[in-house]
């Protein structure tokens, strides 16, 4: 039910908006999987750093790695669509937040895995 009302919710945001809400929820779910990430990296260097972490996870837990090697792709192609949205003159239209939406559905399940991954290794 959560998720469902939390797309109702995002839809109705301008999609500049949502962008940036969805990037924040991929920082926060990277900060919270034990990756050491910085405050201050840009948004294509957190991805970087959160790809580079999931690919050492992956490595070590073999078991995960399908399931955490799409990460990279997912948090670049958020990344992306947030430098977009934050950084360009041009206005993200409802295809992009509908598009950032779309890989937040599959990666917002995936960050849980990695959390627990994370977790595990400790």
């Amino acid at each position: 039910l959560w998720i469902t009302v939390e797309g109702w919710c995002l839809r109705a945001l301008k999609p500049a908006v949502a962008i940036r809400r969805l990037y924040r929820r991929l920082r926060r779910g990277g900060r919270r999987s034990s990756i050491s990430l910085d405050r201050g990296d840009t948004p294509h260097e957190f991805a970087q750093t959160l790809i580079a972490g999931v690919e050492t996870l992956a490595r070590e837990k073999a078991w995960a790695a399908g399931i955490l090697r799409p990460i990279g792709q997912e948090a670049r192609d958020l990344s992306d669509l947030y430098v977009q949205a934050h950084y360009s003159p041009h206005e993200p239209n409802r295809a992009d937040s509908a598009r950032a939406l779309r890989v937040w559905q599959h990666l917002r399940w995936r960050l849980w895995v990695l959390r627990f991954v994370a977790r595990e290794k400790d």
